[in-house]
């Protein structure tokens, strides 16, 4: 059988908090597509950039994933062991 693992991703914007969860399997190489987090500026002028959110997290979940500061690609970062961890909790902040 496939083992997964959970990845809750919180995606705050303007005081709106959504949270999505998203199954990554064991075995998806480092540079995997998990997701793409989308937001739109108030301004069409305005740029968006996207960063994990908590670099002080104890947990330091987000250490396992990479976002891509542009377009909110966000990849495997290292490998994903499901017997040690089984639920990543990632934050998104979108400045």
């Amino acid at each position: 059988h496939t083992a997964y693992t959970c990845m809750m991703l919180n995606f705050s914007l303007i005081a709106h908090v959504v949270t999505r969860l998203f199954l990554v399997f064991t075995g998806d190489p480092v540079g995997t597509l998990v997701t793409t987090v989308l937001a739109y500026p108030a301004n069409i002028s305005s740029v968006i950039y996207y960063s994990f959110h908590g670099a002080g997290d104890a947990l330091r979940d987000y250490e396992n994933f990479h976002i891509d500061r542009d377009s909110g690609n966000i990849t495997i970062a290292r490998t994903l062991d499901y017997e040690s961890k089984r639920i990543y909790n990632v934050s998104v902040h979108v400045d």
